[in-house]
């Protein structure tokens, strides 16, 4: 795939192939000795179908391919974008009666993310995973992983470190 264009979307998870050959190496096979090939060298932006033959298909030498189901895979380029954005920690729970928090600090603030110009425009901020506070009575600083489920991109940047201050509560 050229380097300007990222993967937005495609409509195949799975292939299924008829093969034949030799009872032993069938036995053995195993569904990561198979691969099926898209060339994409030469893919441009937008939605294109590429069939498959078995020229697609990677298998051990004494296999013979004689069907390939579905027939072909539709995709969806996009041009690569990246951006910077900033970083919010997910809170959940409460911190111990008589506490409350003072101050949450994400190092790094912000982060590059990069991806399919679709995806990455649609990134407004990113969050943490959760950290769960219940209980906090002494402040607290910890490496979290950013949240990037059901997001189409990438970043650099893994994880931020998040310091939670608490302070006490007067009554």
């Amino acid at each position: 795939m050229p380097n300007n264009l990222e993967m937005l979307r495609h409509n195949v998870k799975r292939v299924n192939l008829n093969i034949s050959g030799h009872e032993r190496i069938l036995k053995t096979l195993r569904p990561m000795d198979v691969r099926v090939i898209v060339d994409l060298a030469d893919a441009k932006k937008g939605e294109a179908v590429y069939f498959f033959d078995k020229n697609n298909i990677a298998v051990p030498r004494t296999i013979k391919v004689l069907r390939i189901d579905p027939a072909g895979v539709k995709v969806v380029l996009d041009e690569s974008a990246s951006k910077t954005v900033p970083v919010k920690a997910h809170i959940s729970g409460v911190p111990e009666d008589g506490y409350r928090i003072k101050a949450i600090e994400v190092k790094p603030s912000s982060v590059e993310v990069e991806g399919a110009r679709a995806e990455v425009n649609r990134i407004s901020l990113l969050r943490t995973e959760q950290i769960d506070i219940t209980g906090l009575d002494a402040g607290m600083t910890q490496d979290v992983r950013l949240n990037l489920n059901g997001k189409n991109i990438r970043t650099k940047t893994p994880e931020v470190t998040v310091k939670i201050s608490v302070e006490r509560t007067f009554r």
